[in-house]
């Protein structure tokens, strides 16, 4: 499905609109908290990455799975007052792979799907590092809020792409 927005479409996904909905239910449910401003313990800005609240009710097509502990990681694409318009990594389990054999347990996938969200999904900043920009050390030491990702994912078109990165080792291209 297709949606517009300032810049143009944004390709949306079944977890978009089940994620839209329920935030839509719960703050028309929760009606005294819609006027108040998100306080966040950090600021946010445009090009943060940040790990999100995954949504209980989220299902995905063709079975693909999210284990309900485990949060999505977005980087931020801009910020308004009480929401984030950001921009979604995928896991392994979140493509057509769903198996994490062979795949390191925190490579994500890069990808164009984009979604307006709620500041209060923030759980907090994350890391996320393009494989060129990683050296081999490191890769086996990350810490649990550090990500890397060497391919784009295609959710509508279930295609995998080589995600290249704006540098390579501080060189930009």
């Amino acid at each position: 499905e297709m949606r517009s927005t300032e810049g143009g479409s944004v390709r949306t996904s079944p977890s978009q609109e089940s994620k839209t909905k329920a935030m839509t239910n719960q703050a028309s449910s929760e009606e005294s908290e819609e006027d108040e401003d998100i306080d966040l313990p950090f600021t946010l800005q445009k090009g943060d990455c940040v790990l999100v609240k995954p949504d209980p009710d989220y299902r995905v097509e063709d079975a693909y799975v999210n284990p309900a502990d485990t949060p999505w990681v977005a980087k931020i694409i801009s910020v308004k007052t009480d929401e984030i318009k950001v921009q979604w990594f995928w896991t392994v389990q979140q493509t057509v792979v769903q198996n994490s054999k062979g795949w390191h347990v925190q490579e994500l996938f890069a990808s164009s799907v984009c979604d307006v969200e709620d500041k209060s999904v923030i759980l907090k900043k994350c890391t996320v590092k393009h494989y060129f920009d990683i050296e081999p050390e490191e890769l086996e030491n990350l810490d649990e809020d550090t990500f890397f990702y060497r391919f784009h994912w295609d959710p509508a078109d279930k295609i995998f792409s080589e995600a290249l990165p704006k540098t390579k080792r501080g060189i930009k291209r």
